[in-house]
């Protein structure tokens, strides 16, 4: 299926292609975020607190 703009051909078949190879790559780095964010968590916490000099 394709539109027709301007003497350009708008194929909707590539958009549609485009748009869930979009939304695969952007779920996977969401997915690779959250894991890293998740160890950086794990991180924090076993850091001992910082004494209090008085």
């Amino acid at each position: 299926m394709a539109a027709t703009v301007a003497n350009s051909k708008f194929m909707w078949g590539d958009l549609v292609a485009n748009m869930i190879d979009f939304l695969i790559i952007a779920f996977v780095v969401f997915l690779a975020y959250k894991q890293l964010s998740r160890f950086k968590l794990v991180e924090d916490k076993t850091k001992p607190a910082p004494a209090d000099k008085k």
